[in-house]
């Protein structure tokens, strides 16, 4: 039999959620993302479960599908923010991703909302790929450490790409698989040969996160007791100069 459909007024605050998330104004998405995400956690549990997963493939399937075909920044801005809503449930003390009740399958939801992230990497704005990146790091941990391993080679591969917005996009998600220590500390040496480049990029969180990149390089070098580079002597110089 199949699922009931979502109630009008159900249907009336997901149009006014999902509208907030395409607004130019990132108040207003960020204020949307939030709504989005009580409403996940919040609302979708308390009617009856057929009704629930309903609802929650409305969300999944139906309104992150539509901002998936929106070519606006900021349609893409407020897609990176459902993803990391609908999934993300913070305590005082951790963040964590945890699957709603409401679906029996909930590794195939967050394997769905990989997608959706991955899709965004890269884009042409810088700061949807600085969102993106922060939802699929929580996403991979979600999936463990196998499947951090697998990002690893797909991040060094959208470093070594021609195109910049691909090799931004690859310095951002090795930004946030540095938080994954054990995954990170492989092929230190690979994504050091590209940092530079990235801490020359004009937006301020791009080379904020390749600092991060690069301090989290060195300590793992230091860790290794490994003499210096050639490419920390050249970022050491270049600092210089900008200083001069």
């Amino acid at each position: 039999m199949e699922a009931p459909a979502p109630p009008a007024a159900e249907v009336a605050v997901l149009d006014r959620v999902f509208a907030g998330l395409r607004d130019r104004d990132h108040v207003v998405r960020l204020q949307s993302a939030s709504s989005l995400q009580h409403h996940v956690f919040h609302t979708l549990p308390t009617p009856p479960p057929d009704l629930a997963a309903r609802l929650w493939d409305e969300i999944v399937h139906t309104r992150l599908s539509e901002l998936n075909f929106s070519q606006t920044s900021a349609a893409q801005l407020g897609r990176a923010l459902a993803i990391d809503s609908a999934r993300l449930r913070q305590t005082s003390t951790s963040s964590a991703w945890t699957p709603p009740a409401v679906h029996p399958r909930p590794k195939e939801q967050i394997f769905c909302f990989y997608n959706y992230a991955k899709y965004l990497l890269p884009h042409r704005a810088p700061d949807v790929m600085l969102a993106a990146s922060t939802a699929l790091r929580r996403i991979v941990a979600a999936f463990g450490a196998r499947f951090a391993a697998y990002e690893i080679p797909a991040s060094l591969k959208l470093l070594a790409h021609d195109a910049e917005a691909s090799r931004v996009a690859g310095v951002l998600v090795r930004s946030q698989l540095v938080r994954m220590r054990a995954a990170f500390r492989a092929r230190v040496e690979e994504v050091l040969s590209h940092v530079l480049r990235a801490l020359r990029n004009r937006n301020v969180g791009v080379w904020t996160r390749a600092g991060e990149l690069l301090g989290a390089c060195c300590g793992v070098r230091a860790l290794r007791s490994t003499p210096g580079s050639d490419i920390l002597r050249e970022v050491l110089q270049d600092a210089q100069e900008e200083l001069a």
